[in-house]
């Protein structure tokens, strides 16, 4: 069974689950399930300061939003519980920058703490 399959099952622990890309037919089974794909696109930004600015326009977050990672931390969390059905997919490539790991790990310690999973997708072929 694939990761995916497991994630939209609900038998994968929380967490970011890695996959090397997710395809259309991936899109297409998160649909039937009834999940809202959310990319977060880390892999077209070099700094921290770049990585909050498109996490912020990925989840169309308000112009409030803080910058940093404390900000980031209670975004996530107050966006997975307003969309339940979010799937959260982190585009990142696999030798990213230390910011980029450390972005990373804040998604991930969120999914953990709200018992859910998303996807670590080193590439997309949409």
């Amino acid at each position: 069974m694939t990761p995916l399959l497991r994630i939209l099952l609900g038998v994968h622990q929380p967490g970011l689950v890695a996959v090397p890309a997710l395809s259309p037919t991936a899109l297409q089974l998160a649909t039937a399930f009834n999940r809202t794909i959310r990319a977060i696109k880390t892999d077209r930004s070099s700094t921290k300061a770049e990585l909050l600015s498109q996490f912020a326009d990925d989840l169309a977050l308000p112009e409030w939003f803080g910058n940093n990672l404390d900000a980031a931390h209670e975004a996530l969390h107050d966006f997975l519980g307003a969309n339940p059905d979010a799937l959260i997919c982190v585009y990142a490539p696999p030798n990213g920058s230390n910011d980029a790991a450390q972005f990373v790990d804040l998604i991930n310690d969120v999914l953990v703490e709200r018992s859910t999973c998303g996807l670590l997708v080193a590439s997309v072929t949409v």
